[in-house]
């Protein structure tokens, strides 16, 4: 082997590997298992004043003991999340992990609210509601895709959520009443309220509103007030129905906006699913991927029932989703595998450069440049 300083220096001509996403993967099949640190003091802060944020938001502790309300815990958590986070991204920001499309698709969404804004029935309350609701939900989004980016973090988050939905499940606490309503919905006449029937004739008024209006809608938060003016009468109720709330206050094109983002997150999870099951590195992340597809499927079915359009819910999920996307990264799994070159009959311009600088570093390095 030629070690000389000139073989040395001519080394670079010589075309270096690439090393494929698989291989980056199982050189570091135990980043998940012994994560190394995933950031500074004020990363590791943030993700877990997001934590405290979520208990904050499922449990409300500040409606059992008023005083956390003076306190305004949700706020101060959020804000520490926040700024801890935008610290950390601009000192360190070779850790950034990679731009996400669904991040992207969810800014796309807030972009087209507030583009509605000026067109809205209600300027004033598209942008209560904007600013009140939906860019909070969003923020939640980006800060749990990434923040929640080790095993540990993604484990960590969705404890949290199981541990405080707890008290929403205990049968004891749920009254006769509520399974006499459920039943309802396969027959709407059964419902001696007239909620039922209430509900299924905002369906019908909301696809006329949306036929007539497809493009910028009513505006966010909006569609109270669209209903109204179609139905005729005043009755200040949402269309129970999150999917026909887009589609009445942001138009078609924030419907399929939504609609994208749900469908985005959705196969995430179920490439992590399938990764997890080829890849020894990410086996510990199936059972996740699998329960975040259940509860996205299970959002989609509880949307068809209630106005929950702009509230935490599908962001919490869906930042889950991505999370699990960025965790896979980590260790290089979701990257395609560099392909073999295909066979040709006949180099190419770029297969004679490439020749000639290989002659050229052999000649310069003193070995024998075979005759073509």
């Amino acid at each position: 082997m030629n070690t000389s300083p000139t073989a040395r220096t001519v080394a670079w001509w010589r075309p270096q590997p690439v090393e494929s996403g698989f291989s980056r993967m199982t050189s570091s099949s135990n980043n998940l298992a012994n994560p190394a640190n995933p950031g500074s003091t004020a990363n590791t802060v943030a993700f877990r004043a997001v934590v405290a944020f979520t208990a904050i938001l499922l449990l409300s502790p500040q409606a059992w003991f008023p005083v956390l309300g003076q306190l305004r815990i949700a706020f101060v958590a959020a804000a520490i999340a926040i700024g801890a986070h935008l610290m950390d991204r601009m000192v360190r920001r070779d850790s950034a992990p990679p731009f996400n499309g669904e991040i992207g698709v969810a800014l796309l969404l807030v972009g087209w609210a507030v583009i509605t804004v000026p067109v809205s029935y209600w300027a004033g309350g598209s942008v209560e509601v904007l600013t009140s609701q939906y860019i909070k939900a969003v923020v939640f989004f980006w800060l749990v895709a990434t923040l929640a980016t080790t095993e540990r973090r993604l484990k960590t988050v969705a404890w949290t959520l199981v541990l405080c939905a707890i008290p929403l499940v205990v049968p004891v606490l749920v009254p006769d009443s509520y399974f006499d309503r459920l039943s309802t919905i396969t027959d709407i006449e059964a419902d001696r309220t007239g909620s039922a029937q209430g509900r299924w004739q905002d369906v019908v008024v909301s696809a006329g509103i949306v036929a007539q209006n497809p493009i910028v809608g009513a505006g966010i938060g909006n569609d109270m007030l669209a209903l109204n003016r179609y139905r005729g009468r005043d009755t200040y109720r949402s269309v129970h129905n999150a999917y026909l709330q887009y589609a009445v206050d942001l138009g078609l094109p924030g419907l399929l906006l939504f609609a994208w983002l749900h469908i985005m997150c959705f196969r995430s999870a179920r490439r992590l699913e399938r990764l997890a099951r080829q890849h020894e590195a990410l086996k510990s992340l199936g059972p996740l991927a699998a329960g975040i597809q259940v509860s996205l499927v299970t959002f989609f079915v509880a949307a068809m029932f209630h106005p929950i359009a702009y509230q935490f819910y599908f962001f919490t999920i869906g930042g889950l989703a991505v999370a699990l996307k960025n965790t896979a990264r980590a260790v290089g799994a979701v990257d395609e595998p560099v392909r073999a070159p295909r066979h040709r009959l006949a180099p190419t311009p770029a297969d004679a450069s490439a020749s000639a600088r290989s002659a050229l570093a052999d000649k310069l390095a003193g070995r024998p440049v075979p005759l073509s």
